[in-house]
């Protein structure tokens, strides 16, 4: 557990532990023990609990005020069973008070010794963690885009489907995706005198990592549909294997970028995002190829449809890795060191 979720989650136990307590104390003598009452107040008590998990999302919270007022309660009550010749011998009377009281002083230890463990004996920063998961995310995006698949549609030596991404691929893009926003609740409640935590520009590079991922899948549903390719799709891409190679390769050189300023936390300014001249010399060479005798024997318009796809794909990727880079550098600002040994170098 990393160190924001222990905070956020040791503050909701305590809470709804104390909430619980409450309950069942008023619980217990508005219904006198009795066994019917208590069920009738316990049902009412619960719609706010199941409320409170189901409809706000406040799972912990939630589930420790129904704890804790089962417990009591159900611990009463049994006590109140028990013959009072038995109660005298032991020497203890039934004080529900007290019940809820252990419970209280049993969850505080419990919640002090897990922020011990979590911030002094093994701490995971959910920041570090959730920065490592975006790394991981970008780096693997990045290989995705330069095994360029169009290369090996272009054999025409696949005996299957040619794909961006695969099950594999796509089962781990998607778990990485849903560690993001909960390591993001975790990283809001970690409080450092460094900074606060930039949760507006987290939140954008999720959204905008999302976009990125859509742009995969998209490219990907484009190949589902293209499963067979005629001949002037292949001649088509063998003749912009070079350049579209380029185009692909300097895609996956910005999400490496982007992957190891986020691991070093350092801002990627200096990194140039603007993929124009890679498209236009894609595009140029399209329309050379478009424009001679081949082309007029071997291609129609439909033929021209995926690699005008791949353009346009990689356009979107490249805006939103353009604003990727504009969040990072908000959330890693260039030193005035930098800035010098930049202004050296020009």
């Amino acid at each position: 557990m990393t160190i924001g979720a222990s905070n956020t989650t040791g503050y909701a136990r305590f809470l709804g532990t104390c909430l619980g307590a409450l309950c069942s104390i008023g619980a217990w003598y508005i219904t006198g023990g009795n066994a019917f009452r208590l069920a009738v107040v316990g049902f009412v008590m619960a719609l706010g609990p199941f409320y409170m998990i189901i409809v706000k999302g406040k799972g912990p919270m939630g589930r420790f005020i129904l704890l804790t007022y089962n417990l009591s309660v159900l611990y009463a009550f049994s006590y109140s069973q028990i013959d009072g010749s038995e109660q005298d011998d032991g020497g203890e009377q039934l004080d529900i008070t007290k019940i809820a009281l252990h419970r209280v002083i049993s969850v505080i230890s419990g919640c002090i010794w897990g922020i011990i463990i979590t911030r002094g004996i093994w701490p995971i920063r959910a920041r570090t963690k959730l920065n490592d998961t975006l790394h991981l995310l970008w780096f693997r995006l990045g290989l995705i885009w330069k095994s360029d698949p169009l290369n090996t549609m272009a054999t025409a030596e696949a005996s299957m489907p040619v794909l961006y991404m695969n099950s594999h691929d796509k089962n781990e893009i998607e778990r990485l995706l849903s560690q993001l926003e909960n390591l993001q609740v975790s990283a809001r409640s970690e409080f450092e005198l460094k900074s606060p935590f930039p949760d507006t520009e987290y939140s954008n590079i999720i959204r905008q990592t999302r976009g990125i991922v859509s742009n995969f899948h998209s490219m990907n549903l484009i190949l589902v549909n293209t499963p067979t390719p005629s001949e002037g799709q292949i001649s088509l891409l063998r003749y912009t294997a070079a350049v579209r190679q380029q185009l692909s390769e300097r895609i996956g050189h910005l999400l490496a970028a982007m992957a190891s300023s986020i691991v070093l936390e350092s801002s990627s300014s200096d990194v140039p995002t603007n993929i124009k001249d890679s498209r236009d010399r894609l595009l140029a060479q399209i329309s050379h190829y478009r424009q001679g005798r081949m082309a007029s024997s071997l291609t129609d318009g439909e033929d021209y449809v995926l690699l005008s796809s791949f353009v346009l794909v990689t356009q979107l990727l490249s805006n939103e890795i353009s604003e990727i880079m504009v969040e990072l550098g908000r959330i890693f600002p260039v030193s005035d060191d930098e800035v010098s040994v930049n202004a050296d170098r020009v």
